[in-house]
């Protein structure tokens, strides 16, 4: 059964940390290559293999926005500087935190060394049910990319963007706009349902596709229940001419910024790829 404490364990994490200053720090060297992340599912979610200095460790990557975050442990044994401002974030759910923020002399991710990363220390992690993983790559690492998701392939591909045959090759033909956000590194698109339009999030860091309990409530959707757990199935689920329903999503008591009214997870994820060129604001699927 999925409940609450499942889920948030694995939602958008909303990062109020200046985007210039976080990709001042992780600006990728210029390339042609792609950056290949195998990845393993843990209990739905994404998990590749980083190095952070001397150290091999796991983490979950999570384009639904945010800072790299690592664990007390990882970012001491890597020589981390602490910075004099914390950084304070919100979870989906509402509840505010703050947070001390490292500068990491080496991180290397996909065979390429990234140095003197600012990242922020990850909060404890209480979930038993979600994957053990403190350390985690968030969309503002991968939005200097495009960026390929396949769950099935068990891979993330970060192309840089002049990149365009293999890009093609790897994403397929329907291409939608990503919508207006305040925050660059989210991926949002607008998709047609029987309740008219949803703007939903691209979240790799979601368990399951969501939409909350006050959406759900306004627009008198009729849900069924799991155990205690309330899903709402949304019939059609249609973009450029494209269906990519039925899709099933939870609904807990989400409290979602003005930029998106839903979130795409790993139930969607598990069966299509996904492209997201955060330059071009678009996205592919395929």
């Amino acid at each position: 059964m999925m409940g609450h404490d499942m889920l948030r364990r694995h939602t958008v994490l909303v990062l109020a940390i200046p985007l210039p200053l976080l990709l001042s720090c992780v600006a990728a060297p210029p390339s042609s290559e792609a950056l290949r992340l195998p990845i393993t599912i843990v209990r739905t979610s994404p998990v590749a293999t980083i190095n952070v200095g001397s150290q091999t460790v796991q983490a979950g990557i999570d384009t639904g926005g945010g800072a790299i975050a690592l664990s007390e442990d990882v970012i001491r044994n890597a020589g981390g500087i602490k910075l004099a401002e914390e950084r304070e974030w919100s979870d989906a759910y509402g509840q505010r935190y703050r947070v001390p923020q490292f500068k990491v002399p080496v991180i290397t991710i996909g065979g390429r060394a990234f140095r003197d990363i600012v990242v922020i220390q990850s909060t404890e992690v209480r979930d038993l049910e979600g994957p053990p993983i403190s350390n985690a790559i968030g969309g503002q690492f991968l939005s200097q990319f495009v960026t390929v998701i396949d769950y099935v392939g068990q891979s993330f591909t970060l192309w840089p963007s002049g990149a365009e045959s293999a890009i093609d090759a790897a994403c397929g033909t329907t291409r939608v706009p990503m919508e207006k956000t305040e925050q660059f590194d989210l991926a949002v698109t607008a998709f047609n349902t029987p309740s008219g339009t949803l703007r939903l999030l691209w979240d790799t860091g979601a368990s399951y596709s969501m939409l909350p309990e006050a959406l759900v409530a306004n627009r008198s959707l009729e849900t069924f229940l799991r155990g205690q757990t309330p899903f709402y199935n949304s019939t059609t689920l249609s973009v450029a001419g494209r269906e990519f329903g039925p899709l099933e999503f939870v609904v807990p008591p989400l409290q979602l910024p003005s930029d998106f009214e839903g979130v795409l997870g790993a139930n969607f994820f598990s069966s299509h790829v996904v492209c997201l060129d955060y330059e071009k604001r678009e996205v592919r699927i395929r």
